[in-house]
């Protein structure tokens, strides 16, 4: 899913309105579904009511905050530029040197690929999506900015790895091919649309939280 995905960002957007406001303390996980009519892969956010991110290992989180003034940390830094996070991202998941702050790894049994190793590491975004009192929330344009550049990052992990194993470009794979390195390179996201608040639990906000109005006002 990219910017030019009109279709795809609205059900994104309405999804999470829809949501946000009926579980504004919950948070939702990425999941991938391969649309046959188009032949593209899209990508969709499930509601999780589970608190599932405290079962990842610490450095297997690769950490992006978006408070509500849109200051943005990663893993606990101010970070201002967004442009070399991708190479951040790549040395998070591929942990060439096997550092014991960057991804694990486990090994997995992949039809066509055999046992290879594949990264444990997902990608968590505290946001407030949900306004404040005074009105301050969290970009989304920012929000889906660094949702789109985890996303390339991955794809090209993906057609490095259409290199390696099959010797073609992942565009050119077959679909049993693709779900190989889909599965050798998956995509996990967390995103919590109401972190900073903590347990303050305000109001549900009113719909919509993400309006066409407020995305316009962004761009």
């Amino acid at each position: 899913m990219n910017s030019t995905d009109s279709l795809e960002e609205q059900k994104l957007i309405h999804f999470l309105d829809d949501s946000i406001v009926k579980y504004p303390y919950d948070h939702f996980f990425t999941f991938e579904k391969y649309d046959s009519t188009k032949k593209q892969l899209n990508l969709y956010f499930h509601l999780c009511t589970s608190d599932i991110e405290y079962n990842i290992k610490r450095r297997n989180a690769f950490v992006i905050d978006i408070d509500k003034k849109n200051k943005i940390t990663l893993n606990g830094n101010n970070y201002s530029d967004i442009l070399p996070i991708n190479d951040m991202i790549v040395d998070f998941l591929q942990n060439k040197k096997d550092t014991n702050t960057l991804s694990d790894k486990t090994l997995k049994n992949i039809p066509i690929l055999g046992e290879v190793e594949v990264s444990k590491g997902g990608f968590i975004l505290h946001t407030q999506l949900i306004p404040d009192k005074n009105n301050n929330q969290s970009s989304w344009l920012i929000t889906k900015k660094y949702i789109d550049i985890i996303l390339s990052v991955n794809y090209q992990l993906r057609k490095l790895s259409s290199l390696k194993y099959f010797e073609s470009e992942y565009s050119r794979l077959n679909p049993e091919q693709k779900n190989a390195i889909r599965k050798l390179n998956p995509v996990y996201i967390i995103i919590y649309p109401n972190w900073t608040m903590g347990k303050i639990k305000p109001p549900p906000p009113p719909l919509p939280v993400l309006s066409n109005k407020i995305i316009k006002k962004e761009s």
